[in-house]
């Protein structure tokens, strides 16, 4: 069956090749065994002639251990400080980390108009700026994710 199938794929790739090819017929007695590749065939052809997909077959045997990784963040530290912004005014508040700490991440919050929340320039904190267009007093808080033994790369 395959080699009829493959001696047909062959004939209609002579065939479309070449205008005297139609007087050339080619049979499975023609082909040499080994010499019709995959690549020679149509994908269709090469799907139709795959087999089933055999059981999974046992598990490997483990490889050796990798290397040490660098030291990772082994504990983070929530540092957080609110402040009453009076109406009208403008204020800039920062989350202070330790002096052995690095800031790793943070945010602010605020019901009146936030104008930003960032790392502070030495990564040693999160500031946050806002300004209160209310009427009356409002509270802005700022989180600091501070982290010991971190260098932080730019």
């Amino acid at each position: 069956m395959k080699n009829a199938v493959i001696a047909a794929v062959v004939a209609a790739v002579v065939a479309a090749a070449s205008g005297t090819a139609a007087t050339i017929i080619v049979t499975s007695k023609n082909i040499q065994n080994g010499t019709i590749q995959p690549v020679d065939l149509s994908l269709k052809t090469v799907h139709v002639l795959k087999g089933r997909r055999g059981a999974t077959g046992p598990p490997g045997e483990p490889g050796p251990q990798g290397d040490q990784g660098p030291p990772g963040i082994q504990s983070l530290r929530r540092v957080t400080v609110s402040a009453e912004v009076q109406p009208g005014q403008t204020l800039r508040l920062t989350a202070p980390c330790a002096e052995t700490e690095r800031v790793v991440s943070g945010g602010a919050f605020s019901v009146f108009e936030l104008w930003g929340s960032f790392p502070s320039v030495t990564n040693t904190g999160w500031e946050a700026t806002a300004t209160n267009r209310g009427a009356i007093a409002a509270t802005l808080w700022a989180t600091a994710f501070c982290a010991s033994n971190l260098t932080i790369t730019q």
